[in-house]
C-alpha cells in the first residue's frame, strides 16, 4: 500500500491547493495564484510567488497560523482552563489523550500540512539552481535557496520537538522521516540524532547562502518603496527566514541537541550583529491605554510569518465575548501566578477583564486582538524567533543571570540577584514571554520536566513520555 508521505510527494510538487484533492485529480487544476510545475521557475515574479506561496502555507491554521503556536502546542504547554469544554474538544489535548479521535485528527492534520510543505520546499530547492541567469541573478539565487534549505531545517525540527522522542533521554530513539526530495521515494524513520545531523546540514548551508542577506546592513523592517516587487521582495526580511533567523534556529537546535558551546556560539553571533536592527520594544507600546499598541513586540522579533487569519483565531478562541465553555482563558489563580508583577509589560498589554462579557472579572488573552491602522507594520504579524531567546539560551549555557536581566529589565521587571534558582527563573520567563507563540511545551520537553504546572488546577502534572510524545499519524505508522 502506498505510503502515508508518498502520496503527499505526489501531490505537492507545486503550492497545494487548500481544497482537498486525490493525487490524480491535482495535476488537471491550476488554482487562482498558483503555478503548474513546468510554469513556476519561467520568471523572476512566478519564483517570488512560489516561495510567498510555502510562507502562506506556514501561516495556515493546521500549521504556525494556529495549532503550532496559540493553539495545540499550547495547550500542550497548560496555558489554558480548559475544564468548563465539552468532552472531545481540543480539551482532550491538554489531558494528552492522543488516542481521542479529536486529539488524533488535529495532530494528524498538523503533521501532514508540515510534510506537504516540505515537499514543496524541496521542489524549489531541487529546480532553483537550473533558473537561468537572465531570469533570476545569482546573488539573489542565493538568497531564495538559503531561505529554502533554512525552512526544511525549521520545518523537520518543530516535527521532530512534537513527534520525537524525549532527546535528553532518547536521542537515538526513532523518531522522523527526514524528506529531502520531491518525488515518491519512502524516506526511512530516522533515530533523533540523525534528524538533528540533517537539520544542522542544512541550516549550515543556509548560513552559507545567506551571508549577504540584507539583513545584515538594513535589518529586518526595511519600508516597502513604490511598486517595484523584485526590489521589495528583498525587504521586511523579519517576515522571511533571514541570516539572524538560521543563526537564531541553530542556537535553539544546538541547545535541543545538548550542545551548549554552539548553543551559546550561535546566540552570541545573533545578540552582537543584530541588536542594533532589531531593538527592544518601547514600552509605551505596551501601556494598557496605549493608541497604537504592539503586543506583539514587533522590532524584536528575528522571524515571523504573515497570518491573515490572525485576528478571526484571536475572537475565535480568545475573545471576551465567548461563553466559559468556549473561551481558551487562564485559570486566575495561575495567571497571577506566572505574572506576580502586575507591571510586567507582557501583563499589562496582552490581559485584560471585559465588564461586559459573560465573566466580568476574569481576565482574557488580547495578544493577538486587532491592529485598526492597516499601515501599521505589526499587522498580521505571527512571532516564531524572538531575539529574546536568545539572552535566555545564553543565560542557560553560561549560567549567567546578567542575560536574563537584559530581557527582565525591557519587560519592567527588577533584576534576579545572584541567588535566585536561574533554572526556575529561565521556565517562568518563558512562561511569559511565549504565550501564543508554541515554544514552552517545547521547553518543558527538552528539559524532560518531571512535572509542570497544570492549567486547570492549581496543581503539578505529572510529566513523561506519555505525555511529551505525540504518536505518529496512524496513517503515517500503519502505511510504512
Amino acid at each position: 500500500m502506498m505510503n502515508y508521505l508518498s502520496c503527499l510527494k505526489k501531490i505537492a510538487f507545486l503550492l497545494c491547493t487548500l481544497a482537498p484533492v486525490s493525487c490524480t485529480q491535482f495535476l488537471s487544476i491550476q488554482p487562482e495564484n498558483e503555478f503548474l510545475e513546468e510554469g513556476v521557475f519561467s520568471s523572476m515574479t512566478s519564483i517570488h510567488n512560489a516561495l510567498n506561496g510555502i510562507y502562506l502555507r506556514m501561516a495556515e491554521n493546521d500549521s504556525y497560523g494556529g495549532h503550532m503556536t496559540m493553539l495545540s502546542v499550547d495547550l500542550l504547554a497548560q496555558y489554558y482552563n480548559t475544564s468548563n469544554m465539552a468532552a472531545g474538544s481540543l480539551d482532550e489535548i491538554v489531558n494528552y489523550n492522543y488516542n481521542h479521535a479529536r486529539a488524533q485528527t488535529s495532530f494528524a492534520a498538523t503533521w501532514a500540512s508540515s510534510y506537504k510543505i516540505i515537499l514543496n520546499i524541496n521542489n524549489f530547492i531541487q529546480q532553483l539552481p537550473d533558473v537561468p541567469e537572465q531570469v533570476l541573478p545569482a546573488a539573489q539565487r542565493s538568497i531564495l535557496l538559503g531561505e529554502a534549505y533554512a525552512l526544511r531545517a525549521f520545518m523537520h525540527f518543530d516535527m521532530l520537538r512534537l513527534y520525537g522522542p524525549v532527546y535528553a533521554s532518547s536521542p537515538n530513539a526513532t523518531a522522523i522521516p527526514y524528506v529531502t526530495a520531491p518525488n515518491d521515494d519512502i524516506f526511512p524513520l530516522l533515530p533523533a540524532n540523525q534528524v538533528l545531523d540533517a537539520v544542522i546540514a542544512d541550516l549550515q548551508r543556509a548560513a552559507e547562502l545567506l551571508a549577504d542577506d540584507p539583513v545584515r546592513t538594513a535589518g529586518g523592517r526595511q519600508a516597502i518603496v513604490g511598486n517595484d516587487s523584485r526590489t521589495n521582495f528583498y525587504r521586511m526580511r523579519s517576515r522571511r527566514m533571514n541570516y539572524f533567523a538560521v543563526l537564531a534556529l541553530h542556537a535553539r537546535v544546538s541547545l535541543y541537541a545538548g550542545d551548549t558551546a554552539a548553543a551559546q556560539r550561535y546566540a552570541q553571533n545573533v545578540i552582537e550583529e543584530s541588536s542594533p536592527f532589531f531593538p527592544w520594544s518601547d514600552p509605551d507600546l505596551s501601556l494598557s491605554n496605549a493608541s497604537a499598541p504592539d503586543r506583539i513586540f514587533s522590532s524584536e522579533i528575528l522571524f515571523g510569518v504573515e497570518n491573515t487569519n490572525l485576528y478571526t483565531l484571536q475572537r475565535t478562541y480568545f475573545s471576551s465575548s465567548l461563553g466559559v465553555n468556549t473561551v481558551f482563558t487562564a485559570l486566575p489563580a495561575r495567571l497571577t501566578e506566572i505574572f506576580a508583577n502586575t507591571n510586567d509589560y507582557r501583563y499589562r498589554s496582552s490581559w485584560f477583564t471585559d465588564p461586559s462579557s459573560y465573566y466580568p472579572t476574569v481576565r482574557t488573552f488580547y495578544k493577538f486582538d486587532e491592529v485598526n491602522d492597516e499601515n501599521r507594520l505589526v499587522r498580521y504579524f505571527q512571532p516564531l524567533i524572538r531575539i529574546s531567546e536568545m539572552y535566555y539560551i545564553m543565560a542557560e549555557c553560561t549560567r549567567n543571570a546578567d542575560y536574563l536581566n537584559q530581557v527582565r529589565e525591557n519587560r519592567g521587571l527588577v533584576a534576579i540577584g545572584n541567588a535566585a534558582d536561574l533554572d526556575t527563573e529561565i521556565a517562568n520567563e518563558y512562561r511569559r514571554e511565549f504565550w501564543g507563540e508554541g515554544q514552552t511545551f517545547f521547553y518543558y520537553k527538552r528539559r524532560n520536566l518531571s512535572s509542570i504546572a497544570s492549567g486547570k488546577r492549581m496543581e503539578t502534572i505529572a510529566m513523561g513520555t506519555a505525555q511529551y510524545v505525540v504518536p505518529l499519524p496512524l496513517a503515517e505508522r500503519n502505511y510504512r
